[in-house]
């Protein structure tokens, strides 16, 4: 497999602005130097997608198989080992990539704009990231060359499979909590998902079951259990009457963290800084955070 190649236009970092879309974060990206197609950007996944339409146009062929891990199950994807495959965005400069190849799926899809791909942990882990969510703002950062803010809380994050994973207390309605360990996943619509798995080790906690909903990610279409939760603290932040969703079935749950997972919907109350290489998640209110 060839080595990334990670070319910054200016300095060591690059600010850029996303679109925050139906809750999922979209970059604009130029492929191949040729055209430009938005890419969501997924900590879910464990490797960047692009999809078979930007593909065939391009006249790529794949050569090979990867598994890539997403929301909803694992799948078995041709993929490029090719060093001509380059992304750029606005400062940055992504050469040599090795991406999978799977059809664009119908829930991805944008009017008007062409939706061409998922930037995953593959290459995300290279960076520290801050997601600006307020502001729409998102920065890619050399780790050698970040300084912590002083200002800023953090939480430690580590990672199970390939996603980040933090601690976060969940609380019951009749006001028992138990702390688990959830996966950051920023290419996740909901806010709050609870693993099936963790609710049935922890039947003393009295959580709201009210529905069911169906759910989207990278490995396609799934049911998911809707219902409410008094309380979740993340750090010293506390969220009340909090929505969830819950997946009741082994095989619907492969690489979430072992309570679940916290997705856009409650992350984008923060600007969030991703230290991958530090291990560490770092938190600060926007305007939509309480407190």
């Amino acid at each position: 497999t060839s080595q990334l190649g990670i070319e910054f236009k200016q300095g060591h970092n690059a600010i850029m602005s996303f679109e925050f879309i139906n809750k999922q974060i979209y970059l604009p990206v130029t492929f191949q130097n040729r055209e430009t197609i938005y890419v969501v950007v997924d900590t879910g996944a464990s490797g960047s997608v692009l999809y078979e339409d930007v593909a065939q146009k391009a006249g790529l062929k794949s050569n090979d198989y990867i598994v890539i891990g997403g929301l909803g199950r694992r799948l078995n994807l041709g993929t490029f080992l090719d060093s001509a495959i380059t992304w750029d965005l606005s400062g940055l400069s992504l050469k040599q990539m090795c991406v999978a190849v799977v059809a664009l799926p119908n829930h991805a899809k944008l009017p008007g704009k062409h939706v061409g791909g998922v930037l995953g942990m593959d290459i995300l882990k290279n960076f520290v990231i801050r997601v600006d969510y307020a502001n729409r703002k998102i920065e890619f950062i050399e780790p050698n060359s970040f300084s912590e803010d002083s200002t800023r809380a953090y939480v430690p994050m580590e990672f199970k499979d390939f996603m980040p994973v933090i601690e976060a207390t969940v609380i019951s309605d009749n006001g028992a909590s138990v702390v688990g360990k959830f996966s950051v996943d920023t290419g996740a619509v909901v806010g709050l998902q609870l693993d099936g798995g963790f609710l049935k080790a922890h039947s003393h906690l009295a959580v709201r079951r009210v529905g069911k909903a169906d759910m989207y990610g990278l490995g396609g279409q799934f049911k998911l259990t809707t219902g409410m939760c008094r309380g979740l603290k993340i750090g010293k932040w506390n969220f009340s009457d909090l929505p969830f969703y819950s997946k009741e079935t082994a095989n619907a749950s492969s690489v979430t963290g072992p309570a679940g997972l916290l997705g856009n919907d409650l992350l984008d109350k923060f600007d969030l800084i991703f230290d991958f290489p530090g291990k560490k998640l770092f938190l600060k209110s926007n305007e939509k955070s309480s407190p």
